[in-house]
């Protein structure tokens, strides 16, 4: 008879209601709005039961799997552990200059020191490569710099024949003033 009275949940955010067996035997486990601790290492948060996903998907201290070792880390120390894991796939520092092999970080010296000889051969052709481009730049640059000095060559020619054509025009402006004049004179005199 006990077991049929009516209850509530006891957490002040739940809703749910029912007969106290169903709250002892059913809902006090399942009750979403129960405080959860963290269970992983070192976390200690808690959370309401409903929120462990969210919960999950950001605890800096849950376990990820490295992708290049397949190590468990906490993910508050993945970052670095995925920049610095000996087994991530990583390019010869030559790479962009010829050398294309890839390797395990681990690896890394172990290339550079067996092919020092290639790598000085790569440098070196770049070396030239660059050396016939600045050669080139120049070439280019010395051509620019001619036609450079021809347009402002050009330009101090126009303005000179700009400054000349100015003083025709004063010139011819003032004969027609003066014809204009002389007209209006003329045109006075011969109505008198």
């Amino acid at each position: 008879m006990v077991n049929t009275l009516s209850t509530k949940c006891s957490n002040h955010l739940c809703n749910w209601q029912g007969d106290l067996l169903d709250l002892v035997q059913v809902h006090q486990a399942n009750c979403e709005y129960i405080l959860r601790l963290c269970d992983n290492k070192g976390c200690g948060e808690q959370y309401l039961k409903k929120d462990f996903l969210q919960h999950n998907e950001v605890c800096l201290y849950k376990l990820m799997e490295c992708t290049y070792c397949h190590t468990d880390i906490i993910r508050i120390n993945k970052g670095n552990h995925d920049v610095e894991c000996a087994n991530k796939k990583v390019k010869c520092e030559y790479y962009d200059i010829g050398c294309k092999k890839e390797f395990c970080q681990r690896d890394m010296f172990l290339h550079e020191d067996s092919h020092q000889a290639q790598h000085m051969r790569l440098i070196y052709q770049q070396h030239l490569t660059s050396k016939n481009e600045v050669t080139i730049l120049k070439q280019e640059n010395a051509v620019i710099k001619e036609k450079y000095v021809e347009v402002i060559q050009g330009n101090i020619a126009i303005k000179e024949e700009n400054g000349a054509l100015k003083k025709t025009l004063e010139v011819l402006n003032e004969k027609v003033n003066q014809i204009k004049l002389q007209v209006k004179t003329n045109t006075t005199d011969f109505q008198i």
